[in-house]
């Protein structure tokens, strides 16, 4: 989402955390942020799903962005929150949820302070992490790793596809 502001263009983000690591989200993919619930895990599905909620009768798989990374699992704490995302990279899924340790704001970017990531290595989860962060951008001291979630997820199709059958299931 553009924001304008004395007539400079600014695009918005939600940033969250995932362990020291702060990482966001285009606010315009974002359909809403929850507090952690109870996630139902359903048989056969990838160890990067860990389940599926209910939100207003539309069952939606819950990803965890820890072990998408290769960072181990999300534990359950008092921040832990669900954002729910709009995908674009399925056709039977309109959103999914992503676990993070913590949310913490929308901010502005200006588009111009958005560097391009740098090369990761070359293992299978560096290079589904390098294609799904489309840029680092600046926010005081800290970076922030902008997330694209069509990316992430989206890397062979495996995991929409196992989400897909995972949720059919429970329907």
């Amino acid at each position: 989402m553009r924001d304008t502001v004395s007539g400079r263009d600014f695009d918005q983000y939600l940033t969250f955390r995932i362990d020291e690591g702060q990482y966001a989200f285009r606010v315009d993919t974002v359909r809403e942020v929850i507090e952690y619930t109870k996630i139902t895990r359903l048989p056969r599905m990838s160890e990067t799903m860990r389940g599926v909620i209910n939100i207003r009768g539309a069952v939606i798989p819950v990803f965890d962005l820890k072990l998408l990374f290769g960072m181990g699992r999300t534990q359950e704490a008092t921040d832990t929150s669900i954002i729910v995302l709009e995908i674009r990279g399925s056709r039977n899924l309109a959103a999914v949820g992503v676990l993070t340790d913590s949310v913490q704001e929308v901010i502005r970017l200006d588009p111009g302070a958005v560097e391009p990531p740098p090369t990761l290595g070359r293992s299978a989860v560096s290079r589904a992490v390098s294609r799904a962060v489309t840029g680092i951008g600046k926010l005081g001291d800290e970076f922030v790793a902008i997330l694209d979630i069509d990316e992430l997820l989206g890397e062979t199709g495996e995991e929409l596809h196992a989400a897909e059958a995972a949720v059919a299931e429970a329907v």
